[in-house]
């Protein structure tokens, strides 16, 4: 358990740089949130303030990390603190640490047979862009004596809280782009990763005062390296629609030019991190790896942290008013699924035609079971056919009245189109599930009232909630109220009253008893699929009579004037909606 200043305690003080940057914001919350008076450096700072500063605290925790938002990390400042606690006079014992990254390892060459760890630190060899970094960690580590100790942690690569490094990343796949693998060599690297939460944990444990520095370098690396081009992919397969694309050479080195912190991308470094003091502090942290955790925590620490969700969009319009040209021009654009009201029904008959296979199947497995009790293979398939129709679907029901609706009439050999409202119930259950659930979507539609409630409406879940438990509490003191009156009966020798249900029904007694009314559940807008935006379409009502001759559509008002009721009707249903 992590330590806590007791109340009495004279509240310890730290020093965090990184100011602007992920992995220093999440430090400086981390150690607020342990109880520490977290002191910030300050735009404009002197070297000879920010010297005192770093002196009159503590613990200092000196990032350099690199960051998309903030670019290299301040070396000057960080020698500058350095060269405090190499020249001054200061009471007491101190602490530093310094959170660098991995691409001082950058070139270090594994003998064969030879598992690299935090203890080959000795050993390693910076990438051209790190020289200067190594050469600070060096110093740091010179530094340490009885009165400063210090220690040196080497992070993989950040991800999650939102994302630095990996962001542009996120961002193309959210975008509905290919994901670009920053490398001019396929990104076949060994890529050392870890989350900024479980980074930021094991830098507040290593500040704590009561905790022994263990080494002077460690390392802060998940288990598994993971090659750049899996993490481009696994990233769009999670957040956006699944394709990567190579960066060639002419623009690696261009990108490379502008944003140097992709050099720390270039890494690999296959890691062995089981005997590591950071794979003995997480180990019994709950969080996941990066692969596994991409398309759950991860996604949803970036979607909102960014402040980004799904995009929802209904366009609404008259037929002829070149809405299928404007929902197309907006999908490519933005690659959202596009959807439209039919769909709700195909998916639903197709699904539930799944289903009624599924009972064909158990049906003739059971039958098969019986015949051959002893047979093995039939047992199995049984259990498989069992497993299969285990779990009820939620929509069951509606496609039972689906099937109902649709059935032909009369002679009619063809299914009964369904109707607006059983369209859109179906729609919402389509909605329900990837990629639109996540993804978003583009749904083209003439709209109404009617329809946006079947599609969009549902009754409000946290009073359904609500409702749910106030009829269990009612339910378990009415039981109560009984067991209580038939126990009183029983000690007084006499009949047990009648049965209260029964006495709600009038049977027990005369009248019965008038059962409470229920309040009427409020409805609201379903938040998995509710729209954010609604588009409406329209035009004067010349250009669209002409746009509407000009596509010639099969089934269109045959005159202007059926043309001009079916678009007022239209308007006044879009208006209601």
């Amino acid at each position: 358990c992590r330590w806590r200043p007791a109340p009495s305690d004279a509240m310890p003080s730290v020093y965090v740089d990184g100011v602007g940057s992920l992995v220093g914001e999440s430090l400086a919350a981390g150690f607020d949130a342990a109880g520490y008076d977290v002191v910030r450096p300050t735009e404009g700072m002197s070297a000879s303030e920010l010297q005192s500063m770093v002196l009159s605290v503590d613990t200092t925790v000196m990032v350099a990390v690199p960051s998309a938002d903030c670019g290299a990390a301040d070396l000057m400042s960080l020698s500058c603190i350095l060269a405090a606690f190499r020249h001054a006079v200061y009471p007491g014992t101190k602490r530093v640490v310094l959170v660098s990254t991995v691409a001082t390892w950058g070139k270090l060459v594994a003998e064969p047979g030879v598992a690299v760890t935090e203890d080959h630190f000795r050993r390693r060899a910076p990438l051209a862009g790190s020289i200067e970094l190594k050469a600070l960690e060096d110093q740091l580590m010179l530094l340490s004596s009885s009165k400063l100790e210090t220690c040196v942690v080497g992070a993989g690569v950040p991800y999650g809280k939102g994302e630095d490094i990996l962001y542009p990343m996120f961002r193309d796949a959210w975008l509905r782009k290919d994901v670009t693998v920053p490398s001019n060599a396929g990104g076949t690297n060994a890529l050392p990763l870890v989350h900024t939460s479980e980074l930021t944990d094991f830098v507040v444990d290593l500040a704590e005062p009561s905790n022994p520095i263990p080494k002077p370098y460690v390392l802060a690396v998940e288990a598994e390296p993971i090659p750049l081009a899996e993490i481009a992919s696994t990233v769009s397969a999670s957040v956006g629609m699944g394709g990567t694309v190579m960066m060639d050479a002419d623009a690696f080195t261009d990108a490379v030019m502008d944003m140097p912190e992709l050099a720390l991308l270039q890494v690999d470094l296959p890691l062995s991190m089981g005997k590591s003091i950071f794979a003995t502090f997480t180990k019994s942290s709950s969080r996941a790896g990066f692969v596994a955790a991409a398309s759950g925590a991860t996604k949803d620490e970036f979607l909102t942290s960014r402040g980004v969700g799904p995009s929802r969009v209904v366009l609404a319009g008259m037929h002829g008013a070149l809405m299928d040209n404007v929902a197309g021009l907006v999908q490519a654009k933005y690659n959202v699924p596009l959807v439209a009201l039919a769909d709700g029904v195909a998916y639903l008959q197709e699904q539930g035609q799944a289903w009624e296979a599924k009972q064909e199947a158990l049906t003739a497995a059971t039958a098969a079971a019986e015949e051959n009790s002893e047979d093995a293979e039939a047992a199995a398939a049984l259990a498989a056919a069992q497993e299969a129709v285990a779990v009820v679907p939620g929509w069951l029901t509606l496609y039972e009245e689906l099937k109902v609706a649709t059935e032909p009439q009369g002679k009619a050999k063809e299914e009964t189109p369904p109707s607006e409202e059983m369209s859109g119930k179906c729609l919402r259950e389509l909605l329900l599930t990837e990629p639109y659930r996540t993804k978003g979507y583009l749904l083209t539609t003439p709209m109404n009232q009617a329809l946006f409630t079947s599609i969009f409406i549902v009754q409000d879940p946290v009073a359904v909630a609500e409702a749910a438990r106030v009829a269990a509490e009612k339910a378990a003191a009415a039981e109560a109220e009984a067991k209580a009156k038939a126990e009183a009966a029983a000690a007084a020798g006499e009949e047990p009253p009648a049965d209260e249900a029964k006495v709600e029904d009038g049977e027990g007694a005369e009248g019965g008893a008038e059962e409470e009314e229920a309040a009427p559940i409020p409805l609201v807008v379903c938040a998995s699929v509710g729209p954010d935006r609604i588009v409406v379409m329209d035009a004067p009502d010349e250009f669209l009579i002409n746009a509407e001759k000009e596509t010639g559509e099969e089934g269109a008002p045959a005159d202007t004037a059926e043309f001009e009721a079916a678009l007022s009707a239209y308007r006044a249903g879009t208006a209601e909606a």
